[in-house]
Formats: C-alpha cells, structure tokens, sequence
C-alpha cells in the first residue's frame, strides 16, 4: 500500500524531501523518463488491453486511488513535507496493513481503526476530488469515533 512506501520515504535514510519527489517520479508522474515505467500507467496499459469485466473493475478502482494518491503526493512535495510528524501527512487518510492482525486498518492523526471494507459498491462511480475529499470532514468522524 502506498501510505507505507510513504512513511519508508519520510523516515529513511535518504533526505526525506528528495525520497518523496523520486517516490511521486516513480509511482506517478504521468511523463516518466523512458526507463520508468511507473504504477500509474502499468494500470493505465492494462485496461487498454482484452480483459473481463471484474478485473476491469478491479483495475479502474486501482487507477482512480493511485490518481488521488498522485494528488496527495503532489500536494506534499509543493509543501515540502519532510517528516511523518507533519500534518499535512497526518491530516490524510491512510490505509496500512497490519501484518500482526492481518488487516487493514484506517489511520489519521493519532487515531486508527480497523477497517471494515464498508464502502465498496459505487467504485465505477467513485470519484475523488477535492471537493469530495475533505480532509477536515474525516479528522472530526475521526474524533467522533
């Protein structure tokens, strides 16, 4: 899950800020240098090709996370985030397995919970935005919960 490449980029050895641009160029930049070929347009090839319509589906929820992942990314590195700490990261919800309880789990902030797998019945409508996505909306059911 991305949201662990993430943390790797902002707590490695490597100076935080350069790891996260080399992470947005790798994993989503829409333009790579020719001998990048990144996550986003490896999904994007696969549904140009022959598939059935549940990988397809599979496929473009991928592609519509990975496009709001790219936007998240992008919006850091514009904002020069350098640690795990700051809350522009911890602002985002993130999703992370836990290999202790073999689950997903949701975390913002300071709070996390496992996650359900509530939501998944409008994936070829989803659309996320941010119009769609307010980050102060979640921080509050967050801290209702």
């Amino acid at each position: 899950m991305w949201c662990g490449e993430m943390d790797a980029c902002l707590e490695g050895e490597q100076d935080p800020f350069t790891a996260l641009q080399e992470f947005e160029l790798t994993n989503f930049d829409v333009n790579p240098p020719q001998n990048i070929d990144n996550r986003l347009n490896a999904l994007a090839g696969l549904v140009r090709g022959h598939l059935p319509a549940l990988h397809r589906n599979i496929i473009t929820a991928l592609i519509t996370i990975d496009v709001h992942a790219r936007d998240i990314v992008t919006d850091l590195v514009k904002k020069k985030v350098d640690s795990r700490s700051d809350f522009e990261w911890q602002r985002q919800l993130r999703y992370y397995w836990d290999p202790q309880t073999d689950t997903c789990v949701a975390t913002m902030a300071r709070s996390t919970y496992n996650y359900g797998y509530e939501y998944l019945g409008a994936c070829p409508r989803l659309v996320i935005t941010p119009l769609t996505v307010t980050p102060d909306l979640y921080i509050l059911l967050f801290l209702i919960l």
